[in-house]
């Protein structure tokens, strides 16, 4: 049955041709070319956001799963020598306390330093995020008023990047802020410490 309804669809297809080159039935219409400076506007954004996020977010990812592994095997470590020191007497007890006491103090310094590091990198996200709303306001605003203010795609494209390259310099400002704080909060229990 599927081999007779291929044959009897490509007899209606080539009588259709067939009808259409005699000119006894109109061709169908032509479906209209998409708007230029449409494709153009989205072949932009594509660029653009595959620019802004190529590798970043996994690299990123990857990252932040280092930094989470770190600070669990740290905390491993931890629960496994205050088992041992438990079970210790004497001398060497004394030894494990004070080096459990100096690991639960890098511990807390890696743990700041990473509460630091997600504080600046959510500034840059917030300010990230207000640029974004910034650029999108200007645009509608633009296309409510008319295509005509539009000189060109290259001003809009250059518009685009000048923007994309202000939420690129904004990432680094806040993984920069991010360590700073780090270093000052290291810095600060530094100083507690010492007596």
């Amino acid at each position: 049955m599927a081999g007779t309804s291929d044959e009897e669809g490509r007899a209606v297809e080539m009588e259709n041709r067939s009808a259409i080159i005699r000119g006894r039935v109109s061709p169908a219409p032509e479906i209209p070319a998409p708007d230029p400076v449409g494709e153009e506007t989205r072949g932009m954004v594509d660029r653009i956001s595959k620019t802004l996020w190529r590798g970043h977010r996994r690299r990123l990812e990857g990252q932040i799963a280092e930094y989470a592994g770190i600070l669990l095997e740290i905390e491993g470590r931890l629960i496994r020598m205050r088992g041992r020191a438990r079970r210790t007497a004497g001398d060497a007890q004394a030894r494990l306390a004070s080096a459990i006491e100096q690991m639960e103090s890098d511990y807390r310094k890696v743990a700041e330093g990473w509460q630091a590091i997600l504080k600046g990198l959510d500034h840059t996200i917030t300010s990230g995020r207000e640029v974004a709303r910034e650029a999108i306001n200007r645009a509608d605003a633009v296309l409510a008023e008319g295509s005509t203010l539009l000189t060109g795609p290259a001003n809009a494209l250059r518009r685009a990047r000048v923007e994309a390259a202000a939420l690129r310099k904004g990432l680094k400002v806040g993984f920069r802020r991010g360590r700073r704080l780090a270093a000052v909060a290291s810095g600060r229990r530094a100083a507690r410490a010492k007596p």
